[in-house]
């Protein structure tokens, strides 16, 4: 571990630095509400892209096929207690946190709409 030493500055960088950390909200700022509002956005991001690159069944064929894997993969990782999530709303759905369902659609659908919009053809 390397000790970090004073340069000329640092304290007024890291003052800045502070400063401008307690304007912007922290991960908690919706509280329990945090992940689930995550979620929502960037399902809000990936909706827009596939839509735009005209996927959105392409992305409803792969999310069909790899929900039943991530599932699967999610139960397994949270009852062994790989990760455990703390900003959640506490509602559980067949054993998983509902966040972790929104989850599995998002992250797909947002691949298939980055990928689409970059390699397949875009609507105007």
């Amino acid at each position: 571990m390397r000790c970090a030493r004073s340069q000329p500055g640092t304290r007024d960088r890291t003052h800045a630095l502070s400063s401008v950390a307690d304007r912007v909200p922290g991960i908690d700022a919706f509280g329990r509400y945090t992940y689930l509002v995550t979620e929502i956005f960037w399902g809000i991001v990936a909706f827009s892209l596939l839509r735009r690159a005209d996927a959105l069944r392409a992305a409803a064929r792969t999310i069909v096929v790899l929900y039943p894997i991530a599932y699967v993969w999610d139960r397994y990782t949270l009852a062994v207690g790989v990760f455990s999530i703390d900003l959640r709303t506490g509602v559980d759905v067949l054993g998983i946190p509902v966040e972790e369902h929104v989850f599995m659609i998002v992250v797909p659908g947002l691949v298939v709409g980055i990928h689409d919009t970059i390699h397949g053809r875009v609507r105007p």
